[in-house]
């Protein structure tokens, strides 16, 4: 059976609104976990997409609703050689991909987790969790 998927879309912009060029988003799976329904298992793979210059992103990700283990993803933008020719993270937090056909909005999904996160566990915030999830912060 395929693997499900939600289109996630939205807009990372900069302070100054200016053009994003040569940045990247990317989505990692907190942990393994098993689409029971459709009897895969899932492993925690960066998926990295370029933004655009006007910092839009659209992007086919397994809704982790369906999932057994209450993962959820780390998002992060990275802008590539933005210090000293380094690479530098800027984490967004955490989101967790509902099933829906139809498009949902990457904010609300941010939005919706930072709530909970402060609620409930306060992890998406710690510096630990974001280099375990991406290296460089």
């Amino acid at each position: 059976m395929p693997l499900t998927t939600t289109t996630v879309a939205g807009q990372v912009a900069v302070p100054d609104g200016a053009a994003i060029n040569g940045a990247f988003i990317r989505f990692v799976l907190s942990k393994t976990d098993t689409d029971d329904a459709a009897d895969i298992a899932l492993v925690p793979r960066v998926v990295s997409l370029p933004l655009a210059s006007d910092g839009t992103v659209s992007a086919s990700l397994w809704p982790n609703t369906r999932g057994l283990l209450g993962t959820y993803y780390v998002v992060a933008v990275v802008f590539f050689g933005e210090v000293y020719g380094r690479d530098k993270t800027y984490p967004m937090g955490g989101i967790v991909v509902p099933e829906s056909g139809l498009t949902v909005q990457l904010q609300d999904l941010l939005d919706a987790f930072a709530v909970a996160a402060n609620e409930d566990w306060g992890l998406v915030t710690t510096p630990a969790t974001q280099t375990a999830n991406f290296g460089l912060i």
